[in-house]
């Protein structure tokens, strides 16, 4: 797939089309933003999505989520990303800007309502503009405007009058003892030239540090209370769909391996058919130096995101012995291998077996 071409579903999409999110494993290089998860950053934080192909890297594309450091990922595991329903193209100047600090224009700040997306109505400028001019404008909490139907709006002020929260001031609080022991801990290391210069002023050094892990466990106790309300109901919601997401994936696995099945045979039919094609041109053309192969048509199904079968090259060890003393005549990087090693020396040392090049040594620190 060209740079070029790679974006021009994304680029359909700016214009007002529907997002072809193509056949399994090829989702459309662009730019993007999506709804914020629950447990995220409050508006106007929203979720970000870049996707974009290199030949470098093969099949794999390369994705920046949330404006963090680009992934290499494989085309399924990008396809994943493509999950959220809530997923709006939007154009490169503005993810830019966005990403060096800009605001969010308000037009952006609205997305299809569960009913919209089952009637396929697609996310334009235009109607968003429609449903702000809808809805009660108020603004959030750092002051910027934003959008709630006047049904939300009732919703949220519930919620900030409501329930599961700490009382009001408890982690000022909890920022004040730690404010007033930092500086504490500041004045004494100044006096003492930085670092304890006797029994004393040790023993001092430690009850600071006892301290600071009171305030540490007292913090970490209140949210964790905070938190339980909420994930208690995360759990109900994951009990109540757990079920019918297991009949629906048991359902497509069934069903992939049913499609695989004639898929199969239909590619095989297509392989055979272009090679009969070739060797009609071979034979029409025996003087011919050389006769390109006939290209075989890609079998698939499905009207919307297509199911075909897929070829993959990959690696395996079998002969581990060999691999590694490749590895160290050559003198690769094994440092991500290494620490796999130590680990599995460890355990099992720990188990009281005798393991042939590996050292005991101890490691220092304060407790």
């Amino acid at each position: 797939m060209s740079k070029d071409t790679q974006f021009d579903r994304w680029r359909a999409a700016l214009k007002g089309a529907k997002l072809d999110l193509g056949e399994r494993g090829n989702p459309p290089s662009g730019f993007y933003r999506m709804k914020r998860w629950r447990n995220d950053p409050q508006p106007p934080f929203q979720r970000t999505l870049a996707i974009w192909r290199s030949e470098l890297e093969g099949e794999n594309v390369f994705a920046e989520i949330n404006f963090g450091r680009w992934k290499i990922l494989s085309p399924d595991e990008a396809d994943e990303l493509f999950a959220n329903p809530d997923l709006v193209s939007i154009p490169h100047p503005l993810y830019e800007s966005v990403r060096s600090g800009g605001a969010w224009p308000e037009v952006h700040t609205t997305y299809l309502r569960t009913k919209d997306i089952t009637a396929g109505v697609v996310w334009t400028e235009e109607w968003s503009r429609k449903q702000l001019a809808a809805n009660v404008e108020t603004h959030n909490e750092h002051g910027e405007r934003r959008a709630e139907s006047a049904t939300t709006a009732q919703e949220n002020e519930a919620a900030r009058i409501g329930h599961n929260g700490p009382p009001k001031g408890e982690v000022e609080l909890i920022k004040e003892r730690l404010q007033s022991l930092g500086d504490e801990v500041a004045k004494t290391l100044k006096a003492w030239g930085g670092k304890p210069r006797d029994k004393s002023e040790a023993d001092r050094c430690g009850d600071f540090i006892n301290a600071m892990r009171a305030i540490y466990k007292d913090a970490d106790s209140k949210r964790e209370a905070e938190k339980e309300p909420f994930l208690n109901g995360g759990r109900e919601v994951d009990a109540k769909w757990k079920p019918v997401k297991d009949d629906a994936e048991r359902y497509a696995i069934k069903l992939k391996g049913i499609a695989a099945e004639w898929l199969e045979a239909e590619q095989k039919k297509a392989h055979e058919a272009a090679a009969a094609e070739r060797a009609k041109l071979v034979e029409a053309s025996p003087s011919a130096e050389y006769i390109p192969p006939v290209e075989t048509p890609k079998i698939s199904i499905g009207t919307g995101r297509q199911v075909s079968i897929k070829t993959r090259e990959m690696y395996q060890v079998t002969d581990p012995k060999l691999f590694f003393d490749h590895l160290f005549e050559k003198n690769i990087e094994m440092s991500g291998i290494m620490v796999e090693a130590h680990k599995l020396a460890a355990k099992l040392a720990a188990n009281g077996l005798p393991v042939p090049g590996v050292d005991r040594i101890q490691q220092r620190k304060a407790s």
